[in-house]
């Protein structure tokens, strides 16, 4: 069986992607050799030449070898350990020969240097341990390819990396008295009992103020998020830190109910050493579990796909940036921008991503589409559809932005693909009756900025007509419906 694409993901300290990319097959002498186009089987991490095994179990075992390795290997910089830090992704582009001898690790894209240094330093300790590979093979033959890795720096490898205790030397582990709530201090309670009480006090504020992730729970997603985080000698929490979010990528959920403790004034008391009021690591697994009935197996038909891109979200805007290529030619305006919407299925055996229609919104023309396939055609393998609610049935809307770049471009702002995003989430803020308000002023700033963006206009336009502003809706409407007709709205506000 043909398969294009290698996945491995390593949870403990970093992620690695592997998207192979060939040439012809050649038997020539190593400096002239070519790179390989078509690999009947992929470069595996050596350990993993079980002859009986299948495919995908080689490439399970080619994960866990290699994670192994990573784990020793991979250093985070110092600049990782400041409070700002979050999570990175490095690609990194390498040979392995025919022989399995992996070689020339480069960056593909350079960003702070520190952290592209030690990313590429795992695959330098590589080839200075001469460690092979089992090579890819095409007809029979081991040939040369090349592998593209992303390095992920986590909140957990941050955490292994800076044990809590070295960051500061006012931040305790072991007190004389833990923090805790006033309802879990009743005289003659040990350390145990107060704790525990803490932990069902904390989950219970948690569970009760919980905002459930909208793609999780489409799909289906649950479990437990272990997290740290800090009570200070202020009786705030702080230093709130992800150590494993088991793939679910709900940090801003839960860094969004940590901070609600302090907005709250949730009456916290801390902990005490020698007498004195000292701040102190606490941890806790927040439970991530749907509370109504579950939608049954394989029924969401229509979701976001980045949640589910094998880095989760953050790393899937990393991967675009990287790989989405703007088209060039005379016929391509540098001061052209817009969005083209890919609906897709994946297959749930081979990763594959399968377009099943595509939307240009403001009439770039067939080179944007044919960029924004591609694009999607580079992340196939790269799916983590393992979810109760998914099925090869799901059907997934991406909108591939392509802002211009040009600073020839007077009418044409910069940053649109910052303000499309910031318009995805007005619209969904205009769904509530609380936030409504909000949700349109940020659309009301998106509009003047992008006055002829079909997108922007079809957000807008939609959030007035759906909450009864039927004629104002109508207006943004019409002018969509007018320079796209292939866009879908409201037949009443059709012209």
């Amino acid at each position: 069986m043909r398969n294009s694409t290698l996945v491995i993901v390593i949870m403990a300290m970093a992620v690695f992607t592997f998207v192979s990319d060939y040439a012809t097959a050649q038997s020539l002498p190593f400096h002239i050799q070519r790179v390989v186009t078509t690999l009947d089987e992929q470069p595996l991490f050596p350990g993993c030449e079980m002859r009986s095994a299948t495919d995908r179990e080689k490439l399970r075992c080619s994960e866990e070898k290699l994670e192994k390795y990573i784990q020793e290997n991979l250093k985070y910089p110092a600049v990782a350990k400041e409070k700002d830090f979050i999570p990175k992704v490095v690609w990194i582009a390498a040979t392995i020969e025919y022989n399995g001898r992996i070689h020339s690790p480069k960056i593909v894209q350079p960003g702070i240097t520190a952290y592209d240094d030690n990313a590429q330093g795992v695959f330098v300790q590589m080839m200075r341990n001469n460690i092979k590979w089992t090579p890819g093979v095409a007809l029979g033959k081991a040939v040369r390819s090349e592998v593209k890795i992303a390095v992920h720096y986590t909140w957990e490898g941050r955490a292994k990396a800076f044990p809590a205790d070295s960051y500061s030397n006012e931040i305790y582990k072991i007190v004389d008295k833990v923090p805790s709530f006033p309802s879990c201090q009743q005289k003659g309670k040990k350390d145990e009992e107060i704790l525990d009480c803490v932990s069902k006090s904390v989950n219970e504020f948690l569970i009760s103020n919980m905002v459930y992730p909208s793609y999780a729970l489409d799909a289906g997603m649950e479990g437990g998020v272990e997290v740290e985080y800090v009570v200070g000698k202020d009786s705030l929490v702080h230093n709130i830190r992800v150590i494993n979010d088991i793939g679910l990528s709900h940090s801003g959920e839960i860094n969004r109910l940590f901070n609600l403790m302090n907005e709250k004034k949730v009456a916290w008391i801390p902990g005490e050493e020698n007498g004195d009021r000292v701040s102190v690591l606490m941890k806790t697994t927040v439970p991530f579990k749907i509370r109504d009935k579950p939608r049954p197996t394989g029924t969401t038909t229509e979701i976001s796909p980045k949640a589910f891109f094998i880095t989760g979200t953050a790393g899937f805007e990393e991967f675009m940036s990287t790989y989405l290529k703007r088209p060039e030619g005379r016929e391509i305006s540098p001061c052209a921008f817009g969005v083209v919407r890919l609906k897709f299925k994946i297959n749930g055996q081979t990763g594959e991503a399968t377009i099943t229609e595509t939307t240009d919104y403001n009439n770039l023309g067939p080179k944007f589409q044919a960029a924004a396939a591609t694009f999607l055609e580079s992340t196939n393998g790269l799916w983590n559809t393992d979810y109760p609610n998914l099925s090869e049935k799901t059907e997934y809307s991406l909108l591939v932005p392509f802002p211009s770049y040009s600073p020839a471009c007077e009418n044409v702002p910069l940053g649109y693909k910052e303000v499309l995003y910031q318009s995805l989430e007005a619209a969904a803020l205009t769904d509530n009756e609380a936030t409504f308000q909000q949700g349109m002023d940020q659309l009301d700033k998106s509009v003047r900025l992008y006055p002829t963006d079909n997108q922007i206009r079809l957000l807008r336009g939609m959030a007035l007509y759906k909450n009864g502003h039927r004629v104002e809706g109508c207006v943004d409407l019409k002018f969509v419906n007018k320079s796209n007709g292939d866009i879908e709205v409201p037949k009443s506000c059709k012209n």
